[in-house]
């Protein structure tokens, strides 16, 4: 009887995946996924998209401020297994990280204490945590980004319109995930100009080829110009310079990341020094020639981003807007760690190597163990918390919404779609503004207005202007009343 050989490298990669799920699972058991106003667009986007063929939020306000393929696969799985899309959502986010985390360890962990390193580092490191245990788009774009580069490393090798067709294909999906993605093009353009050793007529033809994978994000970037009159999306543009940013936006979030010590002192210039002298060994240039693709990514990445968040400044923790390139950070890691080690000369220099590696890594499971901790107790941040979801508004929904029936509206649409019962959901309407909500509400003149706490003094008097409002039920979080519109 032949004997069945099982890799010990699958098997150390399968326990890493283990952990991976234990840890993250036990983060969100209790109040499910960290949740924003992003989050809602992406869940009511794949529903609407199922149920009734259009993306919007909420029956009224469009879908546009983010690319459809992460909505498209949340309501196309929706649909086809009824499984409640905030789920769904959830689902995907876990699987795209879990592969992620396979492949890593596939391409660059070549021992047992590399996959345990290696394994760890990525599970408990704070960005891979933060995204995987919310509905935001990046774990999946982390996936496309990252089977994107192994492509781009076999098309560095090969040069063959296979590689290429299937790199192309990646970028687009990855565009149509994050609009970031369009660094993808710019990039590709960069490789397939290097490596094609000044063969003009087949770097002509690489770079058509890679240019037509813009063309399903060109065609939802028409669709929103023609049905809002914006690609992307009304953005505003920073007051400070280009270097301020560099500082406080891309320097000194990187090198806290990397080094995350509350307090540290000078921590830009700690990062940059480091880098100067792993450049000067001998054993790093050498891994970096190696990994080219990857760091070259990474560069490309964190140049758009410094760029985009000056002229088009968004509100983002730094641990999300680098999430995207925390697996090459965690290379970055590694690389520096074994130069290091291969021109250490006795075992004190070898020692405080893996000294340093074992205090960096202790201090990655500290403090995402803490987080960890954190979300159980509390909630994985965002509105998806302990008091969204046991508040007195929250338990007055589940009682009496579904008995009263009728359209539902609140000055904090995202507050009140994560409040109400699941089941209640398709009855929310998408409200903005106060003078939004009054001219929406002219329309369809009956139901209930949630109002939370947060800023809802001003709104109420600007919304009681035109409409009665009778008190249902009130408490310390906001109130719910019935609307009625006033006679003139």
């Amino acid at each position: 009887m032949r004997k069945i050989r099982i890799n010990k490298g699958n098997l150390e990669n399968l326990a890493m995946l283990i952990l991976l799920i234990l840890v993250y699972s036990y983060a969100i058991s209790r109040y499910g996924s960290s949740v924003t106003p992003d989050s809602t667009a992406y869940v009511e986007g794949g529903i609407s998209m199922w149920k009734e063929g259009k993306f919007v939020i909420m029956h009224e306000e469009p879908y546009y401020y983010f690319p459809p393929l992460y909505p498209i696969l949340i309501g196309l799985i929706y649909g086809i297994t009824t499984i409640p899309a905030d789920i769904v959502a959830e689902l995907l986010n876990f699987s795209a990280i879990a592969i992620t985390l396979l492949l890593f360890l596939n391409r660059f962990a070549s021992s047992s204490i590399e996959r345990f390193c290696m394994g760890i580092g990525f599970v408990f490191f704070y960005p891979i945590f933060l995204v995987t245990t919310s509905i935001f788009a990046e774990p999946l774009f982390i996936l496309l980004v990252f089977l994107f580069l192994l492509f781009v490393e076999r098309y560095t090798k090969e040069l063959t319109l296979y590689y290429l067709l299937l790199l192309s294909v990646l970028a687009s999906l990855a565009m149509l995930q994050r609009y970031v993605g369009l660094v993808l093009i710019p990039f590709t353009g960069f490789i397939i100009l290097i490596y094609n050793n000044r063969n003009w007529k087949k770097i002509m033809l690489h770079s058509i080829i890679v240019g037509f994978s813009c063309l399903p994000l060109s065609i939802w970037m028409l669709r929103n110009h023609l049905l809002v009159g914006t690609l992307t999306g009304s953005r505003i543009s920073s007051a400070i310079s280009l270097i301020e940013h560099l500082d406080q936006d891309i320097i000194l979030p990187l090198s806290y990341l990397l080094i995350p010590i509350i307090n540290f002192p000078f921590r830009s210039a700690f990062a940059i020094i480091g880098i100067f002298i792993l450049f000067i060994i001998p054993a790093f240039r050498k891994n970096i020639i190696h990994h080219l693709v990857y760091y070259l990514f990474a560069l490309f990445y964190i140049l758009s981003i410094w760029i985009l968040i000056k002229y088009l400044t968004f509100l983002a923790v730094p641990a999300r807007i680098f999430a995207p390139i925390a697996p090459f950070l965690l290379l970055l890691v590694r690389d520096s760690l074994v130069s290091v080690w291969s021109i250490s000369t006795n075992k004190i220099h070898k020692s405080v190597v893996f000294l340093t590696l074992f205090l960096w890594l202790g201090l990655q499971v500290r403090i995402v163990g803490q987080h960890v901790e954190a979300a159980h107790q509390y909630g994985a941040g965002g509105e998806r918390v302990k008091h969204i979801k046991e508040n007195e508004l929250g338990k007055w929904l589940s009682q009496h919404a579904k008995k009263l029936g009728g359209t539902w509206r609140s000055n904090n649409p995202t507050f009140l779609y994560w409040l109400m019962p699941r089941e209640m959901r398709n009855d929310l309407y998408y409200t903005g503004s106060a003078q939004t909500m009054i001219e929406r509400y002219k329309q369809n003149p009956t139901g209930y207005l949630v109002l939370s706490n947060d800023d809802s003094l001003i709104y109420r008097q600007i919304v009681e202007s035109q409409i009665q409002l009778d008190s249902c039920f009130e408490s310390i979080e906001g109130g719910i009343y019935r609307t009625k519109l006033k006679s003139k």
